[in-house]
């Protein structure tokens, strides 16, 4: 190797020096590199190749006296068979790397010529798929690195090679091919590149070559292609069965050629399209629907739509290269040929689509007649989508193209595989003007596509279902900026208009619901699709910011008359205003909150700041903020607008107002009411806690800061709230609040139910005070637990059989839903949240949070579990499974030693009720992590494996839910990798119980049966 170096560094950086060696230096390096094995060293040898033909090119030099011999030498490794082992060797050496250095060397000299492509043409007859496919990518890159001199006495010998790789392929139709109907093959698709690039090397100025003469006048080019169209005109021959196969793959090999330079695509175009144009027309408006003739019509438009496609792939490539039409007579020539079949080309394309469409289309799968469709729909998206001053049509012709094609849209919509590949041509056509900028097309794609589909939003023109209508704009405007812009004026127009008038008359009758129909649909198209897009398209944060405050004057006007809008209407309105928020900037935030602001006003001005729940002495100074407190809101919508607004906001925003602020959200947790708003608001007080600054700065003095707000919230609010009532399992303000609310005669499902929300908000709360780190976290988790311990003991024990489940639930009473509300509280503050409190909301996150919280917590669940009884002990397993279901791994295995034996327990106490399935499919995801990890899970696996796999064997049959048995049958799998003398005792029991599940209903369950019945069965005695 370090010979081979030298020998390198000296070609490569002191050629000068060594030249004059001559015949000499060239027999030293076929010495030193003949007969290498050595990866490295190969790779060296065939670089010292390339550097010794670039020191010696003369045609009379050494290396073109000795080219017989230095290639004989490097050919012997080709086809290349080279497996590294291990395959991820510290050398790092490639197949792919040996291969492309050893192109590298069979090109670099012309003088290889003679010798190279009888060598490349003999390997394709190789049996050997990667012999094959080596050799035609050789022989395209050697050819166009050969030049036409070189290559000139292997025309014919390269162009039956090639004929026969691609003409004796043909299969039979498959039903997993692609739309064109057949499936594509890899040899194939490599002989096809290399006709291109065989084509471009035998090319010499005007002239297209002996290569590109042999293909257009081919006897059996000229058969198969006669054959189309003799069948075509009604005068029916024997077909075989790989017919059309054969016209799909000659339309293949004639794009190919086509596509290596204009002239050679104007010889192919002018040769075959006027032909196939005109036989095909007068086919498809003749009678007759014989599978001869559908075969035949099938593939005469496969070879025209794939000529057509070549001559569009040429016109981007000098549209890219800034040519005019008018520059060369050759493109003068062409452009006139196309322009000339551009209407008889369209005409054939549309009668492919009508004349198969209104009865055949209705079947699905590769069938002869939606391969007609398909190409009659590839056709006209290849006409429409020619760039520019090379485009074949007309605006008339262009108009009628999209015209046509949004029609079927609007009209054909019950045949989804028409109406999917219209909608995909129409894209393409789209993206095609996003890459060339043409104002004209442009303007009739916006007039006749998007302006069309945007009027069937109107409640007097809905003609077709708004979903499907939402879902072909949805993709359209994405494909081109000024559509997507078009789009969003047209948005807004309907909002503007339509908004009102969907929560005024939503109740009243059809026009109404058509109204909200079309306006949420709308909505959800702008949160979940179009909103993101703009500003990936280089749109301004101003035109996310225009929808935001377009919809506030529309809530604006529903508020000044009295009008509560729609849950569905005002659900997808809050996505829209939470996603505009979080995308806007921090000066446009400022605009939409100062909007959203104005809705609110009049509730915030009319509330004190005085906490809820804070000590007041007179019944007259709280009247007008709680007296209403235990009765429904009407206008408890503007507050969860309002909060939707709040979570998204970015924490350099300042909230003015926000004692007040906070205080209207507490009371609209509490309050009786929609739970939905409910949760929004007590995302909102989590939001706000989370995003307090620490501390007042110079520029706000009075800025209500961090510790001001857990004050107000935590302090002297929610967490006195929770801690009352546990602690007197009534509903106890503090400072005879109970009385001055008229709690005393609540109903205690009233009572239960606002100790649920004030535990919820409390989660959301301790959330956003997990996510900054900070400490006050310790006292929201220990509340929760305490709530849960204490609501859950007053329940009686809940047995093992379930039988009397619905006796003992109620019992229980709504109590119990407190102690479930806890325990969804902990896994509120460990799972990720999708609209609030989030990275793209601009929540404070500090890293390692979750790893933080559950570290702390675990010692102080694991402690009450242990003093637990009966539901008691149960529910904690419940708040064990929201923990644990979402620490990182890392973390649950640092906590494995003290967690096991209770995740054991958990998965016994949990075992029975359907209710408690989720729950056990988390501790059985955490087990089965612990398990599979061969480091300190295993190894803690083994102390347990006795329990372990009595518990498991328990769940097999459990009925409640598939995901259980598949993990349970995942981690009974698992445990053979435990050391062979602990678990094969168990092997008869696990065997006997796996043979059960062998007879699951469900399909994937038995396949996981298997799998362990066989791994356990492997065992045997030794």
């Amino acid at each position: 190797m370090l010979c081979l170096e030298l020998l390198e560094c000296l070609l490569d950086d002191y050629a000068d020096a060594v030249s004059p060696l001559g015949d000499d230096l060239v027999y030293g390096v076929c010495a030193a590199i003949d007969s290498e094995t050595k990866p490295h060293c190969l790779l060296l040898a065939f670089h010292i190749v390339e550097l010794l033909v670039r020191l010696f090119p003369d045609s009379e030099g050494p290396v073109a006296s000795c080219a017989e011999d230095l290639f004989d030498i490097i050919s012997r490794y080709f086809p290349l068979s080279f497996n590294p082992q291990p395959p991820n060797d510290s050398i790092g050496i490639t197949r792919e790397d040996l291969s492309r250095a050893l192109l590298g060397a069979f090109m670099s000299s012309s003088h290889f010529a003679p010798f190279c492509i009888p060598l490349l043409l003999e390997k394709l007859s190789s049996s050997l798929h990667m012999a094959k496919v080596d050799s035609l990518r050789y022989l395209g890159k050697c050819a166009a690195a050969y030049g036409v001199d070189a290559m000139s006495n292997h025309a014919t010998a390269i162009w039956a090679s090639l004929k026969s790789e691609v003409l004796s392929s043909a299969s039979p139709v498959s039903s997993i091919a692609g739309k064109s109907g057949f499936m594509e093959n890899e040899v194939v698709e490599e002989a096809l590149a290399c006709l291109t690039q065989c084509i471009c090397a035998f090319h010499k100025g005007n002239d297209t070559g002996v290569l590109l003469q042999l293909v257009v006048h081919d006897e059996q080019i000229e058969e198969i292609f006669n054959t189309a169209l003799t069948n075509l005109s009604g005068m029916v021959i024997p077909l075989e069965n790989k017919l059309s196969q054969s016209h799909y793959l000659l339309g293949k090999l004639l794009s190919a050629a086509a596509k290596s330079s204009l002239s050679s695509c104007s010889v192919v175009s002018q040769r075959f399209l006027p032909r196939l144009v005109n036989t095909i027309d007068l086919s498809l408006n003749s009678n007759g629907n014989s599978a001869v003739k559908y075969s035949a019509t099938a593939g005469a438009l496969s070879i025209c739509h794939q000529i057509l496609e070549a001559n569009r792939i040429l016109a981007e490539h000098m549209a890219l290269q800034q040519h005019h039409p008018l520059d060369c007579n050759i493109e003068s020539s062409w452009l006139t040929l196309l322009r000339h079949l551009s209407d008889p080309l369209k005409s054939v394309f549309v009668s492919a689509i009508l004349t198969q469409s209104s009865s055949s289309y209705q079947k699905t799968g590769p069938t002869i007649e939606n391969q007609i469709i398909h190409l009659g729909v590839a056709g006209l998206q290849a006409l429409a989508a020619f760039p520019g001053h090379f485009s074949p049509l007309t605006e008339g012709q262009y108009r009628n193209i999209l015209s046509f094609l949004v029609s079927i849209l609007l009209k054909q919509y019950g045949q989804m595989l028409l109406w999917e590949q219209v909608l995909g041509a129409l894209v393409m056509i789209g993206m095609s003007l996003e890459k060339f900028d043409d104002s004209t097309k442009i303007f009739c794609f916006l007039d006749v596509v998007i302006v069309e589909l945007l009027s069937q939003l109107s409640i007097d023109n809905l003609s077709i279902p708004i979903s499907l209508n939402l879902k072909a704009i949805t993709a359209i405007s994405k494909s081109t900026t000024p559509a997507i812009k078009h789009v969003l004026q047209g948005f807004r127009k309907v909002i503007s208009t339509d908004f009102l008038l969907a929560a005024v008359k939503h109740g009243e009758g059809e026009g109404g619901e058509k109204s909200m129909e079309v306006v949420i649909n709308i909505l959800d198209c702008l949160s979940k699709e179009l909103l993101s897009r703009c500003l990936k398209m280089g749109f301004t944060e101003d035109d996310v910011m225009q929808i935001a405050l377009d919809i506030l004057n529309s809530i604006e006007e529903i508020s000044a008359q009295n009008i509560s809008p729609p849950q569905k209407l005002l659900v997808a309105t809050m996505e829209v205003m939470r996603v505009s928020v979080q995308y806007c900037g921090e000066d446009l935030q400022k605009g939409i909150l100062l909007k959203s602001l104005g809705i609110v006003s009049q509730r915030l001005q009319s509330m004190s700041i005085v906490s809820p729940v804070a000590s007041l002495k007179s019944r007259d100074d709280m009247q007008d903020d709680f007296v209403l407190i235990n009765e429904p809101d009407q206008e408890e919508w503007k507050i969860a607008l309002f909060a939707s607004v709040v979570v998204a906001l970015d924490p350099k925003v300042v909230l003015h107002n926000q004692r007040k602020t906070l205080k209207m959200f507490m009371n609209a947790v509490l309050r009786k009411g929609n739970s939905m708003i409910k949760d929004v608001a007590a995302q909102a007080l989590g939001s706000m806690i989370n995003k307090c600054p620490v501390a007042a700065n110079g520029n706000s003095p009075n800025l209500f800061t961090l510790d001001e707000a857990i004050h107000s919230v935590l302090d002297e609010g929610l967490l006195r709230i929770v801690e009352n009532r546990t602690l007197h399992g009534e509903l106890v303000f503090p400072n005879n609040i109970t009385q001055s609310l008229d709690f005393a005669n609540i109903d205690s499902d009233d009572s239960i139910g606002m100790q649920v929300q004030a535990v919820i908000a409390l989660a959301w709360i301790g959330k956003g005070l997990a996510m900054r780190g900070h400490s006050k976290i310790s006292d929201v988790a220990m509340l929760l637990l305490n709530v849960l311990r204490t609501n859950s003991s007053i329940c009686t024990p809940f047995p093992q059989n379930d039988i009397h489940k619905s006796e003992i639930c109620k019992s229980m009473g709504k109590k119990f839903e407190v102690a479930e509300a806890a325990a969804d509280g902990l896994g509120i503050i460990m799972k990720d949240s999708e609209n609030s409190l989030n990275k793209e909301c601009h929540a404070i996150i500090r890293p390692l949070y979750k790893q933080r919280f559950f570290t702390s917590l675990i010692p102080v669940l694991v402690l009450a579990i242990k003093d637990a009884a009966g539901s008691s002990r149960m529910m904690l397993y419940h708040a064990l499974g929201h923990v644990i279901s979402e620490a990182p791994h890392i973390a649950l295995l640092a906590e494995s030693e003290k967690l096991l034996p209770f995740i054991l327990d958990g998965i016994l106490v949990l075992s029975n009720g359907v209710e408690n399935k989720s729950y056990l499919q988390s501790l059985l995801l955490s087990l089965s992590g612990i398990i599979v990890d061969e480091n300190k899970g295993r190894t803690l696996a083994v102390e347990h494996v006795s329990t372990i796999i009595s518990c498991l064997i328990g769940l097999v049959n459990y009925p409640h839910s598939m995901m259980v048995r598949e993990t349970t049958l995942q981690c009974l799998g698992a445990m053979v990798a435990l050391p062979y003398a602990r678990i094969f005792p168990m092997r008869t029991q696990v065997l006997k119980a796996v043979s059960k599940a062998l007879d699951d209903r469900k399909r994937a369950i038995r396949k996981e049966a298997v799998q362990c019945h066989r791994v356990w069965t492997s065992l045997v005695s030794k």
